[in-house]
């Protein structure tokens, strides 16, 4: 039977949050969700992160595009194939980098504490 309580966590899963997250949770919960979206459309999602001060988790799916391009292009069967296949997985990398960042800040918003608002 699984065991229901395990919350080791896993170092090599990007989508977790890291303990430097869970300790910003009130930091990373008050920046605007709407931003880290514009600055990786935009510009980049390396500026995203540069916004968030966080970077290992980016890094974390950098580093598994860049493995999966190396594999897609050792199977390619010329050089432009294997461009314009890259291309495509570094896009998609992108992609994967800016929703991560986005859905930080989501799950730090929810980590924070809820305030009860008193009626005067």
């Amino acid at each position: 039977m699984a065991n229901l309580q395990f919350n080791e966590r896993n170092p090599w899963n990007p989508f977790e949050p890291t303990k430097r997250d869970i300790d910003r949770s009130e930091t990373l919960g008050k920046k605007s969700q709407v931003a880290v979206g514009l600055l990786g459309i935009l510009i980049s999602p390396i500026i995203s992160a540069i916004y968030l001060n966080r970077a290992a988790n980016s890094l974390k799916i950098a580093g598994y595009t860049f493995a999966l391009v190396i594999v897609i292009s050792l199977g390619a069967s010329d050089e432009d194939e294997a461009f314009s296949m890259g291309l495509g997985a570094g896009f998609i990398g992108n992609i994967v980098i800016m929703s991560e960042q986005f859905m930080a800040v989501s799950s730090a918003r929810k980590r924070q504490p809820v305030e009860k608002k008193t009626v005067t």
